[in-house]
């Protein structure tokens, strides 16, 4: 119709997952713990976050300004924070917390799956996220049959809103 537009896709997709796929068995792993210390009505945010890669003994802490212009999710830079200033800012994040385990699963090539499994009270949830490479475009990319529901445009399943008001009752279809 005259005078509508499509909402644009910025570089990352987010998808349900209809299946958690066997490549998971040795896919590489993140541990992820973080929280929101602020959740402007933009979108833009202060996130805390800690990292724990595969079966290494070492965190990584972090502190990140995030926006969301146009949907093209700026990410802003990624500071190291001691785990002693991480420790002490964490009780700002209460009630804005989410746990996960990330997998990176190679699918068609140049794309690479972000699989989360949430923990905690959001166990037994999951979804996949696909970032765009810089030199190709969404065109060659191909949904694998595991991907469910693409949710890529639907506020309620990103992760500062599943941190406040956990999983959402139906996705908007």
């Amino acid at each position: 119709m005259a005078g509508e537009t499509t909402p644009k896709i910025g570089n990352e997709r987010k998808f349900l997952v209809r299946w958690i796929p066997l490549e998971i068995v040795t896919a590489n792993y993140t541990q992820i713990q973080q929280g929101y210390m602020a959740i402007n009505s933009d979108g833009t945010e202060l996130r805390l976050r800690r990292t724990h890669a595969g079966t290494s003994r070492k965190f990584t802490y972090s502190q990140t300004d995030n926006t969301f212009p146009d949907l093209r999710r700026q990410r802003g830079p990624e500071r190291p924070v001691s785990k002693k200033l991480f420790e002490e800012s964490w009780f700002l994040t209460e009630g804005s917390q989410i746990g996960k385990v990330r997998y990176e699963i190679p699918i068609t090539p140049p794309f690479v799956a972000e699989l989360d499994l949430f923990t905690g009270s959001l166990a037994g949830r999951h979804l996949v996220e696909v970032e765009l490479p810089a030199e190709v475009s969404w065109d060659e990319f191909s949904q694998p049959a595991w991907f469910g529901l693409e949710v890529t445009l639907d506020d309620r399943f990103k992760d500062q809103q599943l941190a406040i008001h956990g999983w959402p009752e139906e996705p908007i279809a």
